[in-house]
């Protein structure tokens, strides 16, 4: 082989080595990019349920006003309903000790009650609640109006406290207070 075939040669594979050293470079630079636009991206959490949904990533994931009704509707259930099994993630220790002060009277006449909450109202740090209250003496049963102040306290959600919230006090409201409420 003459000397300028084999220059020709080695010219020839070094532009061809050019070329591919640089389409390497290219798709390394590109997959680098879009791994990091992946990495840095906000995960997708999905709400599992009867019907599954996308849920906004927050910081601090307030409760929403869904979840304040139904947190109510369960803590009021387990702090006075008579036939529940008890989940004590709900409610505070002094509620607890009411409850079993009430439930012993109330077993101790025969006498079963369960709550039926109508509505409820956020004001302040409070919450307003409209409920009924029936009481059971064998088969014969009332309905009575019981409108209830709430104050409730934020903590971490657990397994066995999805909403985050504990039922903190529980006192009865005022009739004018209740109408107050009511109109406004």
């Amino acid at each position: 082989m003459r000397f300028p075939q084999a220059w020709a040669s080695i010219a020839k594979q070094n532009s061809v080595l050019r070329i591919a050293v640089v389409g390497v470079s290219i798709s390394g630079a590109l997959a680098l990019i879009i791994s990091l636009r992946f990495a840095f991206k906000d995960p997708m959490i999905i709400e599992r349920g009867c019907y599954a949904k996308v849920v906004a990533k927050t910081s601090y994931q307030e409760p929403t006003k869904e979840e304040f009704e139904g947190f109510i509707r369960e803590a009021l259930s387990q702090r006075f309903d008579s036939d529940i099994n008890l989940a004590s993630d709900y409610i505070a220790i002094e509620e607890l000790r009411n409850r079993d002060t009430e439930q012993e009277e109330l077993r101790r006449r025969n006498i079963r009650q369960k709550i039926i909450v109508n509505s409820v109202v956020k004001k302040d740090d409070s919450f307003f609640i409209d409920s009924d209250r029936v009481l059971s003496v064998g088969s014969l049963r009332s309905a009575f109006q019981f409108s209830l102040v709430l104050q409730l306290e934020r903590q971490a959600r657990t397994q066995g406290n999805p909403y985050g919230l504990v039922l903190l006090k529980v006192s009865g409201q005022n009739q004018e207070e209740g109408k107050k409420n009511e109109r406004k």
